[in-house]
């Protein structure tokens, strides 16, 4: 039992054979068949005791549990505990029909001893470990959770909505399962991440553990139909998905319930492929369209699956949900491209793109991603050289510096070829191998794209850059804002917004759509487009069936979200019936000059095409003068009306709400 182990010797007259006669035959089974086979978690060794000189037998872990069959005097052992002299102790209280029904059980159990050997094995032999079987039923285990959030938060709640805006605002998904089959994992690995906590005062930390799993999803027994027109719904027959998933287990504690949270997510953009079926000869005709919907929906699925967006399980109170689901990125790396060399030995005429003659050029642009976000160069043609220059600067967040990689595609831009644009190569290259350049000039081999033939000419086409990785701080005075550096692209600071949601809508406005569009400086960035509805207990989580008895019985309430430990702001919510719209999108601006710039939070709200209902206005200097330069998560009065008395819900103030934090981080000198 556990790490204990008890062998009946034969010779032995102590407590326990003394009280055989009061054990049903099944207990007695359980106290002698365990130490007969093999079914043990360890191997288990019989080994004479040294101490007392009698004959008693201990047992003993060590190895596995296969040698211990395979060792025949340690068989003959085991057969002589099958025959233990239990008879005498038996018959001296009158249980000679208990010794018979004992000597029965002990035969038949064989085959149960077997199959629990078996699966003893299966989860617990050194050698199980390899074939990633334990991960695979964990994440089978994970699976309904995940398909859940990708089908109801992914697929209807974004996907749908940029189809909508995008193809037409009829298109939606009549249905979307992603059926039951889970993913494999191919393989797993570790890290560990240790940060200083909040609270540290003396050298504390806040111990982190990354698992990455090799992650491979081929569903085909799915049930997806989108809905693109009378009489037109398009199959979805099959979803791949592949790339390396991460779990993160966050601030581990020396006290129950021992871990914090847990987070979810692609360290870089997953391959997602989709194949549809359903329109018989129409697939022609519509072919442009679908494949269309068929980039955005991969396109969609690629970026909300990897960081910074991701799943968080909110555990303990050490760590807030808002930075397990949206933690803070680790730095900006800061690129400089300078262009693209040997140009010649792609091939382009044996390639069938085009044939360049002597004084013809091509034009040519740099396509560059990390996580989910994408930058393009200008478009550039090449010279005499066999070379394109560009000369341009811009910058990326960085969320996972030790495990995000970049992808740069070489583009051929079909505005002169007269063909659509082609890749014609690509580099890979992890984060930290780009700091590690220390902001020296870098060249970078192409590889070549699959389908375009390389000619055998001296020299390897190749892209100079000159990287450079800028860790963010936060500060607490409005002095430690001089301490800023100004990058290349003239950014010295980023402006995180998190939008939890948006509270006291019309009634009117249940079902709309809801965007909310930031603007600072020349930079405008716009919000996820969601349905507006009315807030109900459920949406609070597990806690809604008691917050509903309480509200029921005139509780205020304060005291309900007391008592439940929920937020009272939330639950006020609730009980008034709110029309919210819930994004729980972070978005992340640049500063430049944040002593005089302004961010602007612009509400929009519509049955069809959203249009301004609300705004408010933040400036960027009041927000330094705060302690760690943050406006903390809280529900807030838009300040400006639009459309005055037409969709507001008549609240307190008569105006709609936002719950929504701010925070400002400064760019650091390069590491």
């Amino acid at each position: 039992s556990g790490s204990r182990y008890f062998c009946v010797p034969a010779s032995s007259k102590r407590a326990p054979m003394q009280c055989l006669p009061c054990i049903p035959a099944g207990a007695l089974q359980s106290l002698l068949v365990p130490y007969t086979r093999a079914d043990v978690v360890h191997e288990e060794k019989a080994i004479p005791e040294q101490n007392d000189g009698t004959n008693s037998t201990t047992i003993s872990r060590a190895g596995s549990a296969d040698s211990l069959l395979k060792d025949s005097d340690q068989q003959d052992r085991l057969k002589s505990l099958e025959t233990i002299e239990v008879q005498p102790a038996i018959e001296q209280h009158g249980g000679a029909h208990l010794l018979r029904r004992a000597q029965t059980d002990v035969s038949s159990a064989s085959s149960v001893q077997r199959r629990r050997f078996s699966l003893a094995r299966r989860f617990t032999a050194h050698d199980s470990f390899g074939d990633g079987l334990v991960f695979d039923e964990v994440i089978a285990e994970c699976w309904p959770a995940l398909r859940k959030f990708m089908e109801d938060y992914v697929l209807i709640g974004i996907v749908e909505p940029t189809l909508k805006r995008l193809v037409g605002s009829w298109v939606h998904f009549e249905t979307c399962f992603l059926g039951d089959l889970a993913p494999n994992i191919l393989g797993a690995k570790s890290t560990r991440v240790s940060r200083k906590a909040k609270n540290a005062t003396s050298g504390e930390c806040e111990r982190t553990v990354e698992l990455a799993f090799d992650f491979k999803l081929n569903a085909t027994e799915i049930d997806v139909l989108l809905y693109l027109g009378p009489g037109l719904n398009l199959r979805v027959t099959r979803v791949k998905i592949s790339g390396t998933i991460c779990l993160e287990l966050r601030d581990f504690l020396g006290e129950l319930p021992l871990l914090s949270g847990m987070g979810l997510y692609f360290m870089n953009p997953p391959e997602v492929s989709i194949s549809f079926a359903g329109l018989g000869g129409l697939a022609r005709v519509l072919e442009e369209r679908l494949t269309f919907a068929q980039q955005i929906i991969e396109k969609q699925l690629a970026n909300q699956l990897v960081v910074p967006n991701r799943m968080a399980v909110h555990i303990a109170s050490s760590v807030s949900y808002y930075s397990l689901r949206h933690p803070r990125p680790d730095g900006l790396l800061d690129l400089h491209i300078a262009g693209v060399s040997e140009l010649q030995t792609l091939g382009l005429a044996s390639s069938g793109i085009t044939c360049c003659k002597r004084h013809e050029s091509w034009s040519l642009r740099l396509e560059l991603r990390l996580g989910a976000q994408t930058w393009s160069t200008p478009k550039a043609t090449s010279d005499t050289s066999n070379s394109a220059h560009w000369g341009t600067s811009c910058t990326f967040f960085v969320d996972k510096q030790h495990g995000q990689s970049m992808t740069i595609e070489l583009v051929s831009s079909g505005s002169l070829l007269g063909i659509s644009d082609t890749v014609l190569g690509l580099v890979r290259m992890s984060v930290a191998q780009l700091s590690d350049d220390e902001g020296e000039d870098s060249t970078w081999d192409i590889e070549k794209k699959h389908g375009i033939s390389v000619v055998e000419i001296a020299g390897q086409p190749s892209i100079t850059l000159n990287a450079s990785f800028h860790p963010l701080y936060r500060g607490h005075t409005l002095e430690e804002a001089s301490n800023m550096c100004k990058l290349r692209d003239g950014t010295c600071g980023v402006l995180v917004v998190i939008l939890d949601c948006v509270r006291d809508l019309d009634l009117s406005s249940d079902g709309w759509y809801v965007e909310c569009v930031l603007k600072l400086g020349d930079v405008e960035m716009q919000t996820w487009r969601v349905v507006a509805k009315q807030m109900t207990p459920d949406d609070l989580g597990a806690a809604g069936e008691k917050l509903k008895f309480l509200l029921s019985k005139d509780h205020s309430a304060g005291d309900a979200a007391w008592m439940l430990g929920l937020q009272e702001g939330d639950v006020a919510a609730v009980k008034r019936g709110s029309i919210a719209a819930t994004f729980r999108q972070e978005l992340r601006l640049r500063l430049h000059d944040p002593m005089h710039e302004t961010l602007t939070l612009e509400l929009r709200v519509g049955p069809r095409s959203p249009y301004p209902i609300a705004r408010h206005r933040f400036l960027m200097s009041d927000l330094l003068h705060r302690e760690r330069w943050q406006l903390p998560m809280a529900e807030r009065r838009f300040g400006e009306v639009l459309r005055p008395g037409k969709f507001l819900a008549g609240g307190s103030l008569g105006l709609p709400s936002c719950v929504l934090s701010l925070q400002i981080l400064g760019v650091a000198q390069a590491s």
